[in-house]
């Protein structure tokens, strides 16, 4: 698995009442993490694999990313080796501090809201740096915490170095929400988002005149098909993930009931850990054990959700992660 993100250093106040403008009021704790959406993704694909039942098979996992010669950057990438994430694509860059994110977590709910600086984030390796041997490996995993022509020249070569069955599956989570060029998802076998997203990019791409304001979920998954060449995952936190794939010209969807936790603590990592956590189980799994794809695609969204479901009972991003 080859995950192409950021690394930040989270900054992490929990908090019992999120301040108003011109509002200052005593929060309950602050603390410092390993962070960053591709690292996120990065350490549960690593972390997660060694779950998987199908111990025969192996998968690495390797990380393109940048950060900072800085401490925070020594923090991360030792954060990566630990998990066993292969760092030698995580280049350090004098030109720009390590990234960060600035996180405060209600502590009643455990929602959160994160406010970003990219910093070296900017500076990750294009696909033209790499060696023409470079493999991605079976999965290709990428969100938009990086530039976006960086992200779009991944996707492109990872999509076009295989064919057949060994080609590389290629997953994208687009977070943040931002404009893309409409050719980047003809590179996307799988797209990952909420409902927020789902809807931002069923009205980007659907027909202008025409598309409701508030996409349903089955109009998201409609139009969003048109591009990507698989399936399309909508995350819809407490309520569950809603799916749909495309197969022998037909479309099929469903909902997949998320798993229920006692309490939620922290909600910081559970999209990441969901995605990091279906990656592994599409690098891994064996689809000759399933009566077809559709079961093997439910199988992997339900290791996604289990996963995530022991994120957010515990605080902090990556120390979260199972």
């Amino acid at each position: 698995i080859t995950i192409l993100g950021s690394l930040n250093m989270d900054m992490v106040t929990v908090t019992n009442k999120v301040p108003g403008p011109g509002e200052t009021v005593l929060a309950e704790s602050f603390s410092t993490g390993c962070g960053g959406k591709g690292a996120n993704q990065a350490v549960a694909a690593a972390r997660l694999t060694q779950f998987h039942p199908d111990e025969r098979r192996t998968a690495g996992v390797q990380m393109i990313g940048a950060v900072g010669c800085d401490d925070f950057g020594v923090r991360l990438k030792e954060g990566l080796q630990k998990s066993g994430v292969d760092v030698e694509f995580v280049k350090e860059v004098s030109s720009a501090g390590t990234g960060t994110a600035t996180i405060t977590v209600e502590k009643e709910t455990g929602e959160n809201r994160i406010m970003v600086v990219s910093g070296a984030n900017q500076e990750v390796v294009t696909a033209d740096q790499l060696a023409d041997e470079f493999d991605y490996g079976k999965v290709l995993l990428c969100q938009l915490e990086c530039p976006v022509e960086t992200v779009l020249g991944h996707l492109k070569r990872a999509s076009r170095l295989k064919t057949g069955q060994n080609r590389t599956k290629t997953i994208l989570n687009p977070s943040p929400t931002i404009p893309l060029p409409k050719e980047t998802f003809k590179f996307v076998d799988y797209l990952v988002v909420n409902e927020t997203e789902g809807q931002f990019y069923a009205r980007e791409l659907g027909e202008k005149d025409s598309s409701p304001a508030n996409p349903s979920l089955t109009d998201q998954a409609t139009t969003l098909l048109e591009y990507v060449n698989s399936g399309v995952i909508i995350t819809l936190g407490g309520r569950g993930v809603y799916y749909a794939k495309k197969e022998d010209g037909e479309i099929h969807t469903a909902i997949l009931a998320a798993t229920e936790v006692e309490k939620v603590v922290d909600t910081t990592a559970a999209g990441d850990t969901f995605v990091g956590a279906f990656a592994s189980w599409l690098a891994r799994g064996d689809k000759k054990s399933y009566t077809n794809e559709w079961q093997f695609l439910e199988t992997a969204i339900q290791f996604g959700q289990d996963a995530a479901a022991w994120a957010v009972q515990r605080p902090g991003a990556q120390d979260s992660i199972p």
